[in-house]
């Protein structure tokens, strides 16, 4: 059986938040690079300038990631409304054992068109915990980077 779309949508989510995990480390250690270059005087000013060029670009790599992950934040939110909404849970973050859905649910996709894909009880319980952390990490990925730029 293919995953489904809220499985997709969930590891696409963790994916960008490990990318961006991945470009700090490297902007840091390109940094660090940089700066022990600069001090070393009998380097290349060349070999400096690809450098620096090579650490410009991975900050470059920042605005469009953070646009990702908040798409893809939007995105997983929207589509666990669409189940709550079709499946009469008031929240599916907050859903108990007695409101859970049926295996029979089904939500619409992201966009509200093309074919139903079935999102069960077990699926939700086994997912939440790692939907709820990482809407809290993008959340707040996102706004920290709104408030430096």
């Amino acid at each position: 059986m293919p995953p489904s779309k809220l499985y997709i949508k969930t590891k696409a989510l963790e994916r960008l938040l490990k990318e961006e995990d991945y470009y700090k480390k490297e902007l840091q250690d390109q940094q660090k690079l940089v700066n022990t270059l600069k001090d070393d005087k009998s380097v290349d000013p060349y070999e400096l300038k690809k450098h620096i060029e090579v650490l410009q670009d991975t900050e470059r790599l920042f605005p469009s990631l953070y646009q990702k992950i908040d798409e893809f934040k939007v995105d997983l939110e929207n589509y666990l409304k669409e189940f709550s909404k079709d499946s009469g849970v008031s929240s599916v973050q907050n859903e108990s054992s007695e409101s859970a859905p049926n295996t029979n649910t089904e939500a619409p996709t992201a966009n509200g068109h093309g074919s139903l894909s079935p999102i069960d009880k077990v699926e939700i319980e086994t997912l939440q915990p790692l939907i709820d952390e990482l809407l809290q990490k993008a959340t707040l990925a996102v706004k920290n980077f709104n408030s430096l730029h």
